[in-house]
């Protein structure tokens, strides 16, 4: 039961954590930058949207997604490796593919894409979800979809083992549960410190294949530059698999110092690609 003292408490915290806001927002403004490509311009958008400074959560420490975003600058995410490489023991090699071009590879912003959008965000305002967090508005928004005969899939990458550098919050929207072929995705982009909030206002885009979408969120190609041998893993790296053969085996051995991963047998260096890189 929430007494009255409960509401002055969280009035006061949510005018104290919009004020913290809005000076981060002074602290770190929004960068001016041009960008023809609209899939781009407007997952840039998301990358440096302030999505708010809670007194709570471990930004004014850490640092926010979004801060660090508008900090770094868009050159910065053109032009980050594919695929990051961390060794922290010959054997804990950590494998992550960077969100930014996952994204622009995948998605793609259409007109269909922003009618849509418009459809959502009209329908979002629409009485007493006026007042609804966005990703309820997603799930409510998905379910009316699914009732028309449309399949949906909705999903947190916190929630399961993916490669990802940042945190996804997403419906997606199929014809059908093959999972195959084009798809849209109601989308947000974890840009806070707190996994728990700090999420994007929701953007749509097309999935020109929403198969090799969720197959990109845990599938990694290894080759050996000196013997050319190679290996796959669809779990993240936890496990590889003689791409010839398909045999398992942990052919890797691991630098820490220079966060370098070579070959058991043969000594030459291992690099790490996704197939879509």
């Amino acid at each position: 039961m929430t007494t009255k003292t409960d509401t002055i408490i969280r009035a006061l915290g949510d005018a104290m954590s919009k004020i913290n806001a809005e000076y981060r927002e002074k602290m770190f403004p929004k960068p001016k930058i041009a960008i023809q490509d609209k899939t781009k311009a407007i997952l840039w958008d998301m990358w440096t949207e302030n999505t708010g400074a809670h007194i709570l959560d471990s930004g004014d420490m850490y640092g926010r997604g979004w801060e660090k975003a508008r900090q770094n600058g868009f050159e910065a995410y053109e032009k980050e490796p594919i695929v990051k490489v961390e060794v922290f023991r010959k054997d804990d090699i950590v494998l992550t593919v960077s969100t930014w071009h996952f994204l622009n590879e995948y998605l793609k912003r259409t007109e269909f894409a922003e009618r849509i959008e418009k459809i959502f965000y009209w329908w979002s305002q629409k009485g007493e979800r006026e007042n609804w967090p966005w990703w309820s508005c997603i799930e409510e928004f998905c379910e009316e979809v699914r009732r028309r005969g449309y399949y949906i899939h909705l999903s947190n990458t916190y929630n399961y083992d993916n490669l990802l550098d940042e945190v996804l919050q997403y419906g997606l929207i199929m014809k059908d549960d093959y999972f195959d072929g084009p798809g849209l995705i109601i989308l947000q982009v974890h840009r806070g410190c707190d996994v728990r909030g700090g999420y994007t206002k929701p953007r749509i885009f097309e999935v020109h294949d929403v198969g090799c979408f969720l197959m990109a969120h845990h599938d990694i190609h290894a080759l050996c530059s000196k013997c050319e041998k190679g290996w796959d893993s669809d779990d993240c790296g936890f496990h590889w698999y003689d791409a010839e053969s398909g045999k398992g085996e942990n052919p890797f051995i691991g630098d820490p110092e220079n966060h370098k991963v070579y070959h058991k047998d043969c000594g030459g260096e291992i690099i790490f690609s996704t197939y879509w890189g």
